[in-house]
């Protein structure tokens, strides 16, 4: 998850499957909340960062990331990874 105060945006990537992360599921205000809580809930990772929420958030469900957000993003998803105890 990638939280913006009042916008949140899920991304999904599987290396096997995916060209590129792409957005699952995006929301603002209250419904940012209940994503939120609904992820926390989920044991899914959150990650602040308010540039790249602002900036992914114009993407549409389903939409791949553009290549010019890949490092930003793998940041967020090294991030994940760590977290997650993942290699």
């Amino acid at each position: 998850m990638i939280n913006k105060s009042k916008k949140s945006i899920a991304l999904k990537y599987d290396a096997k499957t995916d060209a590129a992360p792409y957005v699952v599921v995006k929301a603002c205000n209250e419904l940012s909340d209940i994503m939120l809580k609904i992820a926390r809930e989920k044991g899914i990772p959150e990650y602040k960062d308010e540039d790249l929420a602002e900036a992914l958030y114009v993407l549409p469900e389903g939409q791949q990331i553009s290549p010019d957000f890949y490092k930003a993003v793998a940041e967020v998803i090294a991030y994940c990874y760590s977290i997650k105890g993942m290699d």
